[in-house]
């Protein structure tokens, strides 16, 4: 079972010719409201690529508001398991996305009910049977380390990946080094596994084959365009490319990447091959308006299988 801690949130989407500047002022256009949040977004796109073959849960708050209605429903639809708190008096988390002509964008994130997500909202029932749980840094670092720790007590034999996104900036390094220490696979962009080697005083922020033995898990960065990089603990390095495309929208395909790979992970594939077809998986994204609108389906990747 694949299971997922983190973020719930509805995207509000405008359009612009190009991405502001400090203090550049530049017209847009209001293209949809969707769904969003890097946890939905995770679970949405393991699910599609899963496509039944393990189940898959979604554990996180909203608001007792029609934007936390829509989530739970669209959960559903993606048959996502939503175990998922409705807290009173709440919004729901809201993102503000800025995207511009080349697909690049600019994100504003309201945390909202995710704010209020702990690990107690996960069950152990339900951390007992998640061989695979997968957990991003969208809310609180504490609670996501919390509840790695919890799995890891309850299913020996589980694996905990944590897309450290974004990097927390709040200078708490002990909870910061839990989070990493409790991981097994940590994944993260070039610029986030610059920051972590920034906030751990690593000696040379370029060699991350010393950051995962460090840290005693195997870091996946991922690299967009020219795909992604392991780097497992015993110092070897693996390198998946990415199919090329002309992106409309890359809102979403890092999640779509981590989401299609903690699937296949749950499913028992193998790292390497895992890594390629999630990388085929977040370029395939970036081909619709949308975090979880161009997420692609099982059948999409793997072409000898039914579609669903």
């Amino acid at each position: 079972m694949l299971t997922i801690f983190g973020s719930i949130n509805i995207d509000q989407v405008i359009r612009v010719p190009n991405i502001p500047v400090p203090g550049e002022t530049v017209l847009g256009d209001r293209v949809m409201d969707t769904h969003g949040g890097k946890g939905a977004n995770q679970a949405v796109a393991g699910a599609r690529m899963g496509a039944g073959t393990i189940p898959v849960v979604m554990i996180g708050t909203v608001g007792d508001d029609a934007f936390g209605k829509a989530a739970l429903q669209n959960f559903a639809e993606n048959k996502v398991r939503a175990d998922c708190t409705v807290l009173p008096d709440c919004a729901t988390g809201t993102a503000f996305i800025t995207l511009g002509s080349d697909g690049e964008n600019a994100i504003t994130v309201v945390p909202d009910a995710n704010g209020l997500l702990e690990a107690a909202h996960a069950s152990v029932e339900v951390l007992q049977k998640t061989s695979v749980l997968l957990c991003q840094g969208e809310v609180s670092l504490k609670e996501t380390a919390h509840v790695m720790g919890v799995h890891r007590s309850a299913n020996p034999n589980g694996t905990s990946v944590l897309n450290l996104a974004p990097v927390p900036q709040d200078g708490d390094l002990g909870t910061l080094r839990a989070a990493l220490e409790t991981c097994d696979i940590l994944i993260v962009n070039e610029g986030e596994a610059e920051a972590i080697c920034d906030l751990l005083a690593a000696p040379d922020k370029r060699d991350l084959s010393a950051l995962a033995k460090a840290i005693g898990c195997e870091v996946v960065v991922t690299r967009g365009p020219d795909g992604a990089d392991l780097f497992l603990k015993d110092g070897r390095v693996t390198h998946v490319s990415s199919p090329q495309i002309d992106p409309v929208d890359t809102t979403g395909a890092g999640d779509t990447f981590c989401g299609a790979f903690a699937a296949l992970l749950a499913e028992g594939r193998e790292m390497k091959p895992a890594l390629a077809m999630a990388c085929e998986a977040a370029a395939k994204a970036c081909c619709a308006i949308g975090a979880q609108t161009g997420m692609p389906r099982r059948h999409e990747i793997l072409k000898d299988t039914d579609p669903s």
